[in-house]
């Protein structure tokens, strides 16, 4: 099952004011978009959201009406189905291809963690609101797949864009460099955990903690169980916050990193290093894991390293 948020939002990422739209009625492409893309497929949404749907189009027709709120039994809720948290909503349509989330913050906010794709309605302007898109999504692991921008006319009072956003996946079994390291990717991958968070893979398993040597306030460093070729010494850099892009790294974990290679320098009495780190996309950079880290490898006296940046060679 794909899991779809569907959002309208402008320059600062307001979705809603008074319990409204603030661009009801003055952006007609995007209600025509909404209606397209969702039609046929189950719609989940928040309390709030439902009850600013007007009357005449509640619930919205040609589509599954799923509305989660603790709520019971103290508003209208015919023709939607009520559940009392996301996870219950979602295991509801678990068998169908594609489910929407259409609203609102908070929804939204805990669906950001499940979701595969967002479509977004980008309006070019500033649009007072009360409630606001999580900013997140700026920063998270999603990149742009498609975007279309339109300019105002008599239906639309703004300019906009339509994006669609893909999520890069958490590991990426592809890259693998040995056929163990491919099968304990695959098995990260169906556990849908980050490896480098808490509770996942490499911080929990107790193979693990053996090569675990240091940390700071940012970072764990560790040996790196797949060595490269010709490597004395290969350690992995852990950021522990959970970030894809180095344009994340605040000053602190940016100085953390420096005193981090400093101390393997230091305890390891190392004479020269390599330092470095993909970032992004991993089909394009090569990465196993999204989760932002370093390497840095020592090669052994008189013998070179190789470090692959992009997929394997097919």
């Amino acid at each position: 099952m794909s899991v779809n948020i569907i959002v309208a939002m402008d320059l600062n990422l307001a979705i809603g004011k008074e319990g409204k739209l603030p661009w009801a009625g003055k952006l007609q492409a995007d209600m025509e978009r909404f209606k397209t893309l969702t039609m046929g497929h189950p719609v989940i949404m928040g309390r709030k959201t439902w009850q600013s749907i007007p009357d005449k189009y509640r619930p919205l027709p040609g589509r599954r009406n799923i509305v989660v709120t603790r709520h019971i039994g103290s508003f209208n809720t015919r023709g939607a189905e009520i559940c009392t948290s996301l996870e219950e909503a979602l295991n509801l349509v678990v068998e169908q291809a594609e489910v929407f989330i259409i609203g609102g913050a908070e929804i939204y906010r805990q669906t950001l963690q499940y979701a595969d794709r967002l479509y977004v309605t980008w309006l070019n302007a500033n649009v007072s609101g009360d409630v606001f898109f999580p900013a997140i999504f700026l920063v998270s692991p999603w990149v742009k797949v498609f975007a279309e921008h339109h300019t105002a006319d008599s239906k639309n009072l703004y300019d906009y864009d339509f994006w669609m956003l893909e999520k890069w996946p958490i590991v990426n079994p592809d890259n693998a460099r040995a056929e163990s390291y491919r099968e304990e990717l695959i098995a990260i991958a169906n556990s849908g955990q980050c490896p480098f968070c808490p509770g996942g893979y490499t911080l929990i398993d107790p193979s693990q903690q053996k090569d675990f040597v240091h940390e700071n306030g940012s970072w764990l460093v560790k040996f790196n169980n797949h060595p490269l070729l010709g490597a004395e010494k290969h350690f992995t850099l852990i950021l522990k916050a959970h970030k894809w892009r180095v344009r994340e790294l605040n000053i602190q974990e940016s100085g953390d990193l420096v005193r981090a290679v400093d101390w393997i320098i230091q305890r390891y009495s190392v004479r020269g290093g390599a330092l470095f780190m993909r970032e992004g996309d991993s089909t394009l950079t090569g990465a196993t894991v999204g989760h932002l880290h370093a390497q840095y490898v020592v090669p052994k006296v008189g013998e070179a390293v190789s470090a692959r940046f992009g997929p394997p060679p097919a």
